[in-house]
């Protein structure tokens, strides 16, 4: 008995956590541009891209306040990429030459060298939808035709692996290490139903097939957190679904059934625990303890389809959307809240790396019991026979996340709240 109404307080907490949601607009909608392409540096930096009728660049500084904006560019663009944060890497195609296009800025994003891949010094490609870094020499481009090509020396050349189709197109690429990698691609014909699965294990010029297509699924994204772990983010049938693999992707198994008439087009893999996904209509969920439960969030978003994902951790992260609508979570904005409205009790600090303290302002209690429980109810840890308006937490030994706690007082007074471990 005891457990479920410790589990109901959780719960409460966690309704209540979605109504002081942890979302805000860090850029507003209504300009015509889609944001296919999120990628961060750290909490406040971070670059956006996308286009609808011409290519926009956006960059940040501070946290999505304010965005530096290059647009009417002649470019579509699809994914971004960064090793360092200086040399930023942006892949689609130019609506100018209709060939396939890589930008490279080597100053922070301040200015754009575009590379043509028509045919000439490059390869030829229509477009590429993906970009993927496998070291400071090492990349690899996905799109139209069956075409991945790949460079080995940091751009200077550029050759054409085998993919052993031509009427592909390959909009999905994700490289766990630098031999191991994972595409997904569709008919070229249907290019918008994503659905078959490739493999590699010599860094990207070989592929095989490990998932034939299948016409009830379409993958949004793919993300593997190892060579062996990884999870499908879409619509099977016509729900939203995530599909989990646990040896390197030969047999997916459903992990999540979502909402009807909803898909997942993006996802952000920041460990084996955390994982942010989103898709059409808002939609958003998240998993903080490696897909045993999933929860939706409440972004405050409306009418606007998301696109693309990237977190800077479990507290930081952003949703780029259609019409240049872009969506921040900032776990931290919930913790102030929630940490210091309470009159009978607070905690400090909060987030917590190791020692923290929860001090009372009544002092006419006998005696407190503390439990502190992790996200899906389990008890953490329990202090008890405690007196003094001044508790110590020992949390060295709780791996970092969310946890709740609850504080009995007399065995008659209980407080609630929430805290994170660093």
């Amino acid at each position: 008995m005891e457990r479920i109404i410790l589990l109901l307080i959780i719960l409460n907490l966690v309704s209540i956590n979605l109504l002081h949601s942890k979302w805000t607009n860090a850029r507003d909608p209504g300009v015509f541009e889609d944001l296919y392409a999120l990628k961060f540096v750290d909490k406040d930096t971070g670059f956006a891209a996308g286009w609808s009728r011409y290519g926009t660049i956006l960059k940040t500084t501070n946290g999505g306040e304010d965005w530096v904006k290059r647009d009417s560019l002649p470019y579509q663009i699809f994914s971004l990429n960064t090793l360092d944060g200086v040399r930023i890497y942006a892949a689609g195609s130019s609506l100018i030459n209709e060939c396939g296009l890589l930008l490279l800025s080597t100053d922070q994003g301040k200015n754009w060298i575009p590379d043509l891949f028509d045919g000439k010094d490059r390869p030829y490609s229509y477009g590429f939808y993906t970009i993927e870094l496998l070291n400071s020499q090492t990349y690899l481009m996905s799109g139209l035709n069956g075409i991945i090509v790949k460079t080995t020396n940091g751009g200077v050349k550029w050759d054409t692996v085998h993919t052993g189709v031509n009427n592909e197109v390959f909009t999905i690429m994700d490289f766990v290490d630098e031999n191991i990698g994972y595409a997904a691609s569709g008919a070229e014909s249907d290019y918008e139903n994503i659905n078959k699965i490739y493999k590699t294990t010599d860094g990207g010029n070989n592929w095989f097939v490990i998932k034939e297509r299948d016409s009830l699924l379409r993958i949004g994204t793919i993300e593997f957190v190892n060579a062996d772990v990884g999870y499908l983010f879409g619509k099977l049938n016509s729900r939203a679904v995530v599909l989990k693999t646990v040896d390197g992707g030969q047999n997916w198994l459903t992990n999540y059934n979502g909402r009807d008439n909803y898909m997942l087009a993006a996802a952000d893999i920041v460990n084996e625990n955390f994982i942010l996904t989103a898709g059409e209509k808002n939609y958003v969920i998240r998993t903080t303890d490696g897909g045993q439960t999933w929860v939706e969030e409440n972004t405050g978003g409306v009418g606007e389809g998301y696109i693309s994902v990237d977190c800077v951790d479990e507290y930081y992260g952003y949703i780029g959307a259609t019409r240049g609508l872009i969506m921040k979570y900032d776990l931290f904005l919930d913790v102030e809240e929630n940490a210091y409205d309470m009159t009978d009790v607070k905690l400090y600090p909060n987030p917590i790396d190791d020692i923290g303290f929860i001090q009372l302002d009544e002092t006419n209690f006998q005696s407190y019991q503390l439990k502190i429980f992790d996200v899906i109810g389990y008890d953490a840890l329990t202090l008890s026979g405690i007196t003094g308006n001044k508790i110590e937490l020992n949390l060295r030994n709780l791996k970092p996340g969310i946890y709740f706690y609850s504080l009995i007082l007399d065995n008659k007074k209980t407080i609630t709240g929430k805290l994170i471990k660093l």
